[in-house]
């Protein structure tokens, strides 16, 4: 992917156009998500506040996102790009984009998990702070993963 600023202007018109689409396919399938969750998969997957701590209930929220919500922004962000530029659509940059994400679930998850196991019975004083330090950890060592110099040659192959 290319900075905005290495564009030219008519590609920067293009990306403009292509990534307000993205924004608003990213917006109802967030909608749809949170609608689903809230209607069908909140009594299967046993998200009622008094059986949940916060831990358990972001790992489960973290998991359906990935499946549901991962993918298809995955592919709409190749899909943006690729028109952008105007190369063609590959599909291996949707499971490279699906793994930066993947990488960021894993983390959390497990983060969340070592948490849940240890302060599950606490008080939401002390696990609201834990919940955003896990992600927050996740969210750091997957932007450290992004800017490794063997990882961003890999990318700009990809994208190139």
């Amino acid at each position: 992917m290319k900075r905005i600023d290495e564009l030219t202007e008519e590609e920067q018109k293009r990306a403009l156009r292509y990534w307000a689409i993205v924004l608003i396919i990213a917006s109802i399938l967030l909608f749809a998500n949170f609608f689903l969750l809230n209607t069908y998969l909140s009594d299967a997957l046993g998200l009622k506040p008094r059986k949940l701590s916060f831990f358990n209930g972001l790992r489960i929220l973290l998991a359906v996102f990935y499946v549901t919500m991962f993918l298809a922004c995955s592919a709409l962000a190749e899909f943006a790009d690729s028109r952008t530029i105007k190369r063609p659509f590959r599909v291996r940059n949707i499971f490279l984009f699906w793994a930066l994400f993947g990488e960021f679930v894993l983390i959390g998850a497990a983060l969340l998990t070592l948490s849940d196991t240890f302060f599950s019975e606490s008080s939401p004083l002390v696990q609201v702070p834990l919940t955003s330090l896990s992600v927050s950890i996740a969210i750091i060592i997957t932007v450290a993963t992004f800017r490794m110099k063997r990882f961003q040659g890999f990318f700009n192959k990809a994208f190139g």
